[in-house]
């Protein structure tokens, strides 16, 4: 069974959360977000990559 609404933890998930409540950043843009975008376009050899909140808003930026 799939444990729907129950948060996986693999390790460093709790200091990340405290790390962006004492930044007061919890919304997009943050350095989570930076951190994120420079790792996909790494990742994917990709000239630019965008975090969208759906794939309503990305089908929207398309």
């Amino acid at each position: 069974m799939v444990s729907f609404n129950r948060p996986p933890f693999y390790g460093s998930e709790l200091t990340y959360i405290q790390q962006a409540i004492e930044n007061r950043q919890l919304c997009g843009d943050g350095p989570f977000t930076k951190k994120c975008h420079k790792w996909l376009e790494e990742r994917f050899d990709a000239q630019k990559a965008f975090l969208t909140t759906s794939c309503t808003s990305a089908l929207d930026m398309a």
